[in-house]
Order: structure tokens, then C-alpha cells, then sequence
């Protein structure tokens, strides 16, 4: 029921609230199987992992995923309590001794196994807890740092993506709540739940538990380049060796014989190493010259076709997806340094993605989990963030600063000099240092204080 006064209406009745979806989000999904529609077959559900895996062991993909891994390591997190109330205070600290008493040293080998979700587009990872009742356990169930008997992390178990059987389902929802995983030593079939998972995705498109990967989009470049490179290596035992010839009687030829198939299947698969070898009849003919000669002919006197451009090009693509070409700067005469410098940033930014993702799963997975079982408001649990200082560029700072000190805009005071040395990694007096501890603001603008 309602009434208008003025022209707007006054509404009485309370709206219902749908806890149902009525779309769908397009995901189609068969006993649990996801069934993607895709025109490669080496991206159907059964051949996925096995593209993935050739994929990750490339020397491009590999390389940039092992950058990824080393540089994370580096981006500090810090826990930001909700407040400054001392109850929040004590539930950061505790958040905090979990960390440090979490098996696989975090972030380190943790953080590091998490990014496998780049690669694959999903990664799961298996939250195992444990009672803290000291060190002196013998149960790792039991042992820890601490003994107060609160419920704290053993560690974060990963899921290999390779072992994913299935999905579970939500009958009403149609979100995925567990994931079926084959066992590779007992075959046993498992199914941890999601809700005790830290459960990352590149993208959530479609709503998808496997999420996207961006291996998909470089397929194509690296499949034609691993394929040019194979031609490459053909080509250059070919022209280095030589071609292989066999002569054997016309009658063998023209019947098929087996002396024929035996001929060309040498000619086909022989190689230099040290198995080479070869045991020809000694038959002669009425002239006395050989009826089966093996000899290596000089190919003809040609240049071989330019292989490396193909393969930069495609490499090029593989490392601009994710944003890494910065990786392949100074392996051509082409580009510049402020090139190189802004190919730099671009890796930055997409780490701090990385980073700033991690955190948020963490946070919601796992802090507000752990709060709930050792029964702590979630409210006060704190939020995980990273750390990661933009680089500053010293030259571009330096002109700077010598602008403003020309147009007599610059304060020349204790912070601005803790700052200049801070970033040049220059070593800091105790005058210095002890502007820095009081946290006296620098005397310089905003933006060149928040870079």
C-alpha cells in the first residue's frame, strides 16, 4: 500500500529480498565437470592440464612465473587493525602469533606456492589447524610457540591443481562448495570443503571455481613458437650434418620390399650420437660396385631462414601478458631506458595485483574463520594488506627538487633530508634518524610524499 504526497510515493510495504539467483551466470557444469566451450581441443576438460603443464615448464612462462614468485617474496603485509580500541589491538596480536607459528615460513614458501594460480587460474589451499599447547608436542597437531591453548594455523595444505577430479555443487545457490580431489598415492577420492579453503582466482568470470587463466590467451604464440623452435633445431642438425642418401637397387624401390622400408627408415631417424652406426649388405654388383651405399650429402650452399624473429615476436607476446617485458629489455638494440623504466612499473603495478589479491582471500578465508573458531568478534579482526613502496626515480626526483629549490619554493629542513637519503638508500646521521622516529611530516608536496 501506498500514498503520494507531492508527487513521491510514501511505500509501506517491505520489499522482499531475493537470497536466490533467477539468471545464471552461464557456467555449465555435468556431475560436477565443467564443460567449457572451446574451439582448441588442447583446452578441453580432459587435455587442460596437460597444456597447463607444458605451458608452465616453458622457458617463458616458467621464467616469468619464477620472477613472480621471487619478487613477491619481497612485498612486506602488514595487518591494519579495524580500529584503535585496545580489544582490536589484541586480536591483531594474536592474528600476528598465528602467522608467525604457520608451517612454511609466511609470506615465503606459503606466499610463494599461492601464486600457482596465475599458471592454472585457480589455486586451493587447505587450512589445518591446530591446538597451541607449547612446543614440547610431540602431536604436530598440538605443538607450537605458544601454549594457551587457543586454535591457531598449522599450516595451509595445497591442493595441486592437477588432482582436481570435480566440483561440488550447491543444489539451490549452484555455487561450488568442495572440491573432489583423486589422491595420486591411494587413488581415494577426497573432498575438502571450500569453507575451510583459502580459494584464489585469477578472474571470476562466469562464476567459474577454476577461474580464468592467461596462459589461454598465449596459447597460440606458444604453441607456433615451441613448433619453431623444433624447426630450427631440424634445420640446423640438417644443414650442420648434412643429409643423409642411401642407394639401393631400382627393383627395391619400385616393389616396396622390405630392403626399401628399411632404407628410408634410416635415412629418416638417423642422428650423430653415440648410437649412430650402420651395418649395409656387402653385396656387388656385375661392375663390383655395391648394391646398398650410405653416404652423407653437403646440403646445397643456402642461408638458413631467420627463425629468431618469429621467436622474439611470439616471446614478446608470452611476456606482454603479463606484463614482463621488462625481462626481455636489453636483449635487442630496440627501446631506451625510459622504455625499460616504464616496462619496470607496469611489473610493479601487476605485482601489487597479485599482492592485493592474496590479501583479500586471506583476510576473508582465513583471519575471519580463525577468529570465529577461537570465538573473537570478526568485527576486530584485522585486514591484511601489502606493503609495497613504489621506486622512485632518483633522476627525475633530483630535477625536481632542484626546480623548486631554483624558484626558492623549498624548505631545506631535517625530514626533507631524511627523505632524499631514505630514498637514495643513503645512510642517515642521528639527526636524521631521529627526525624520522618523531614522525614529523617532510617538507615536501603530497604527491612527491606519497611516491
Amino acid at each position: 500500500m501506498s500514498d503520494r504526497t507531492n508527487g513521491a510515493v510514501a511505500t509501506t510495504e517491505r520489499k522482499r529480498a531475493s537470497l536466490v539467483a533467477v539468471g545464471s551466470s552461464g557456467l555449465v557444469h555435468y556431475q560436477g565437470v565443467l564443460q567449457r566451450a572451446d574451439f582448441d581441443r588442447a583446452w578441453s576438460e580432459y587435455n587442460r592440464p596437460q597444456t597447463i603443464l607444458h605451458m608452465i615448464s616453458s622457458p617463458e612462462v616458467g621464467a616469468v612465473l619464477h620472477a613472480l614468485k621471487l619478487d613477491i617474496r619481497s612485498v612486506p603485509f602488514d595487518l591494519e587493525p579495524p580500529d584503535d580500541s585496545p580489544a582490536a589491538r589484541d586480536v591483531l596480536e594474536f592474528v600476528q602469533s598465528c602467522f608467525d607459528d604457520l608451517d612454511g615460513h609466511w609470506p615465503g614458501d606459503t606466499l610463494a606456492s599461492m601464486l600457482s594460480y596465475v599458471g592454472w587460474g585457480w589455486s586451493c589451499h587447505e587450512i589445518i589447524y591446530k591446538v597451541r599447547r607449547g612446543p614440547n608436542q610431540t602431536d604436530r597437531r598440538y605443538r607450537s610457540r605458544f601454549d594457551d591453548g587457543k586454535i591457531g594455523w598449522r599450516k595451509w595444505l595445497p591442493l595441486p591443481q592437477e588432482t582436481r577430479e570435480a566440483w561440488v555443487f550447491d543444489p539451490i545457490t549452484d555455487d561450488a562448495i568442495a572440491l573432489i580431489q583423486r589422491d595420486p598415492r591411494t587413488q581415494e577420492a577426497k573432498m575438502p570443503s571450500l569453507d575451510k579453503c583459502i580459494h584464489l582466482r585469477y578472474s571470476a568470470e562466469r562464476d567459474d571455481p577454476e577461474g580464468w587463466t592467461p596462459l589461454r590467451s598465449v596459447f597460440n604464440a606458444w604453441y607456433n613458437k615451441t613448433q619453431i623452435q623444433r624447426i630450427e633445431s631440424i634445420s640446423l642438425e640438417r644443414n650442420g650434418m648434412g643429409v643423409p642418401l642411401m642407394r639401393v637397387p631400382a627393383r627395391d624401390i619400385e616393389e616396396v620390399t622390405t630392403t626399401y622400408t628399411t632404407a628410408k627408415n634410416i635415412v629418416t631417424n638417423y642422428r650423430v650420437d653415440e648410437g649412430s652406426g650402420l651395418v649395409l649388405s656387402s653385396d656387388r654388383d656385375d661392375d663390383g660396385e655395391f648394391l646398398q651405399i650410405f653416404e652423407i650429402v653437403a646440403p646445397p650452399g643456402q642461408s638458413l631462414p631467420d627463425f629468431e624473429t618469429p621467436i622474439n615476436r611470439y616471446s614478446n607476446e608470452i611476456a606482454r601478458l603479463f606484463r614482463a617485458n621488462v625481462m626481455l629489455t636489453g636483449q635487442s638494440s630496440v627501446g631506451s631506458f625510459a622504455l625499460a623504466s616504464q616496462q619496470e612499473n607496469f611489473w610493479e603495478i601487476g605485482l601489487r595485483a597479485h599482492a592485493e589479491l592474496i590479501a583479500n582471500a586471506i583476510t576473508e578465508q582465513a583471519i575471519w574463520p580463525l577468529c570465529a573458531v577461537n570465538g573473537l568478534p570478526i568485527a576486530l579482526a584485522p585486514e591484511l594488506m601489502p606493503r609495497q613502496e613504489s621506486r622512485v626515480d632518483l633522476g627525475e626526483l633530483g630535477q625536481y627538487v632542484t626546480d623548486l629549490n631554483a624558484a626558492r619554493l623549498l624548505v631545506d629542513t631535517p625530514e626533507l633530508r631524511a627523505y632524499l637519503h631514505k630514498v637514495g638508500g643513503l645512510p642517515l646521521t642521528r639527526e636524521l634518524t631521529q627526525a624520522e622516529i618523531d614522525g614529523q611530516r617532510l617538507a615536501l608536496p603530497a604527491e612527491t610524499v606519497a611516491a
